[in-house]
């Protein structure tokens, strides 16, 4: 399955929170950020702790919002990343957020 990489992140941060991508990338918590993002990969071995779509995209969001990585709209990024990690994998029916 596609992740959602550090860069598209931001981008998707930047058009909710109206925060310039490369200003958000030098925040002390975008480590935060990155963690969460491979958080739906996370596995031992072979075996991948999260292998169905909907428990990947739901701990990708919970990540972000828990990791809370911006200052502000934790909450509302967390939920577009969500859409677009489904969107990106395929899922019927994902809407595209603005």
């Amino acid at each position: 399955m596609s992740g959602l990489p550090l860069a598209d992140f931001l981008l998707i941060a930047e058009a909710v929170i109206g925060v310039d991508s490369a200003r958000l990338e030098r925040l002390p918590g975008i480590a935060r950020a990155e963690s969460a993002l491979a958080a739906p990969n996370a596995g031992f071995g072979d075996v991948e702790l999260y292998p169905e779509l909907h428990k990947k995209a739901a701990i990708l969001c919970s990540r972000i919002v828990r990791n809370h990585p911006l200052p502000d709209g934790n909450k509302r990024v967390g939920y577009v990343c969500m859409i677009e990690f489904i969107r990106r994998n395929g899922a019927v029916g994902a809407r595209r957020e603005p």
